[in-house]
């Protein structure tokens, strides 16, 4: 592959999940026939043990088969733990009737089949795709109007040598550390690859990574593609079944995610100097619990004291969703 950094680690992540889906499909899709068969001869050479000796070739056909069998019954589990995601459950239950049960529940609660977007209830799934994208695509449309403007206010600005440290070139174990804060199981986003298999094959891809840093902060470009993302809806209640139920996230690929933690580490290390110490949230050892523990005092204290107070409280449901 050749061409932009990004593109070339874009393009090989791409030819990598087709290979990976091949490997899938001739690994998996077989699994229980191999079990089978496997099963099958490995009892053969059991019974014909009980009536006479095996034969040498026999007794490494029957290691080997015995072999087989425990690494194909060991994918099924590891298949099946995965569906289920039942943290606490071992596999030696994966045939039971719960354990299946599990599996048809979380599968059954990742569908929508019916959902009431404005007033109108949607029942098929093209017509929720393009009623859901119309509702957050209007729900995130931002207003033209007149900001207002801040006269002779005067910011937190940063020291000319923190700016300095924000612009500095990636260093090789800056971008391993960021790779390693990130969580590996967590849900992969387009290019299919999460953070576990980013850690076990850094050392074959951390060059094209690299490559990709180094190209962005030499342009601050990206290339198309390279921070494309699902948006995926989480139910907020039990039973949703309006839009507003859901709560949209967005699922990135790797190659953004590491780029967007090595600038996040960079900012941590300095926002402190340009935040408020009032602001509780977003901020390492700052919890957002806090500002409603002061609020509730504050109003504790005027109600005991019989004093006026003025209190203003913002719409959290919409408050951080349109920051711009």
């Amino acid at each position: 592959v050749e061409g932009r950094a990004a593109f070339v680690l874009k393009e090989k992540l791409k030819l990598l999940k087709c290979r990976l889906r091949q490997w899938n499909q001739e690994t998996f899709d077989c699994l229980d026939k191999k079990i089978n068969e496997a099963r099958i001869i490995v009892n053969m050479l059991d019974l014909k043990s009980e009536d006479s000796n095996l034969q040498e070739v026999e007794v490494v056909q029957r290691k080997e088969w015995r072999a087989q069998l425990c690494a194909s019954l060991t994918l099924k589990d590891n298949l099946l733990f995965q569906k289920s995601r039942l943290n606490w459950l071992q596999a030696g239950d994966a045939n039971s009737k719960f354990f299946h049960a599990c599996i048809n529940r979380r599968r059954l609660k990742n569908e929508i089949r019916s959902l009431k977007v404005a007033n109108e209830r949607y029942n098929e799934p093209s017509t929720i795709k393009e009623a859901v994208k119309g509702f957050f695509e209007g729900h995130f449309r931002e207003c033209l109007h007149a900001r207002p403007r801040l006269q002779d206010t005067d910011f937190k600005t940063l020291s000319e040598e923190d700016a300095t440290t924000l612009i500095l070139s990636f260093f090789d174990e800056e971008v391993k550390i960021a790779v390693w804060d990130c969580e590996g199981p967590k849900n992969p986003g387009p290019d299919g690859f999460n953070f576990t298999f980013i850690k076990d094959f850094w050392d074959d891809i951390k060059a094209d990574f690299l490559a990709f840093l180094h190209e962005f902060h030499a342009n601050g470009k990206l290339v198309k593609g390279s921070n494309s993302s699902f948006v995926v809806l989480v139910p907020k209640t039990d039973n949703p079944q309006k839009v507003e139920e859901y709560r949209p996230i967005s699922l990135i690929g790797c190659m953004y995610k590491v780029l967007a933690k090595v600038l996040a580490n960079r900012m941590k290390k300095v926002i402190g100097k340009v935040i408020s110490e009032s602001q509780s949230a977003f901020l390492k050892g700052r919890l957002i619990l806090d500002s409603v523990l002061i609020a509730n005092e504050i109003l504790e204290e005027a109600k005991r004291k019989k004093k006026q107070c003025l209190m203003l409280k913002v719409d959290f449901e919409k408050a951080y969703d349109f920051v711009n």
